[in-house]
């Protein structure tokens, strides 16, 4: 956790090589993730099933706005440590 306020959470976060997160939602969240080194596949789907899930590489610099309607996996495929800072507004279980 690198900041806590009432408005948002901040953390900085290492996935190692071949690190994936569970397919999830952020809980009525509205979350950025900004890659600082290596690289993320990111996949997502709406939770209205009626609309297509999406997927994109991202590389250092690159940053994604997951809304809070939908859910998303993170994957680094590379063979590298990713780092990323992830921003949640409000924090997530706040609501």
């Amino acid at each position: 956790l690198l900041l806590s306020t009432e408005a948002y959470d901040a953390y900085l976060m290492e996935w190692g090589p071949a690190a994936v997160s569970d397919t999830h939602d952020h809980d009525g969240s509205v979350g950025v993730v900004h890659v600082v080194s290596g690289a993320l596949v990111e996949s997502s789907q709406s939770l209205d099933p009626t609309l297509p899930a999406s997927g994109r590489r991202l590389e250092a610099g690159d940053s994604t706005q997951i809304p809070a309607a939908q859910f998303h996996r993170l994957f680094n495929q590379t063979g590298a440590t990713t780092v990323t800072v992830n921003v949640f507004s409000p924090p997530i279980g706040s609501h």
